[in-house]
């Protein structure tokens, strides 16, 4: 899991150095990793790994990040937060995706709301998984992701037991 963490570490500087390309916009620090790895709570039913995370900071660029795995028998489910430090142009690739719907016989992606916050689900029906993204406050970016799954309706309730608002008055 170690690499996972380190990988996302890596493409999530990318996106913010992509989006700092695009505009100028206020920074302020993000939250530490153990804040965030603290709302990663325990899932009834599942058995969960201890949080990871990491607070990176590259020349101006900074970020946190928080990782925790759960399971239950056969499934295997990943929810990352990742605080990009109110950096809006962060997250101008995600925000391009909210409007991007597509359903084949291979995947399905299209929008969500959970708890109010803006989303995109994503059904892979040949490799069986599952993804889903949301905003939260322009600034923290919850991913769940789950497999072996046939839809994304367990990893909906999932992301529905996070306290998201809470996450979002992090960021005030």
């Amino acid at each position: 899991m170690k690499i996972k963490v380190l990988l996302s570490i890596v493409l999530s500087l990318g996106v913010l150095v992509a989006g700092s390309m695009a505009a100028q916009e206020t920074r302020v620090d993000p939250i530490n990793w153990r804040e965030l790895a603290s709302l990663l709570v325990d899932l009834p039913g599942y058995e969960g790994d201890k949080p990871e995370g990491a607070t990176t900071t590259m020349a101006e660029f900074k970020i946190s990040q928080a990782l925790r795995n759960y399971r239950k028998g056969d499934l295997s489910v990943d929810i990352q937060i990742v605080d990009g430090g109110l950096f809006p142009g962060a997250y101008a690739s995600y925000k391009a995706l909210e409007n991007f719907e597509i359903d084949t016989s291979e995947q399905l992606t299209r929008k969500v709301t959970i708890q109010g916050f803006p989303g995109i689900e994503n059904i892979d029906y040949e490799n069986k998984s599952a993804m889903l993204m949301l905003l939260v406050s322009d600034r923290f970016l919850v991913t769940v992701q789950g497999k072996p799954v046939s839809d994304s309706a367990g990893l909906k309730d999932i992301a529905g037991r996070l306290d998201l608002k809470k996450l979002a008055s992090l960021g005030k």
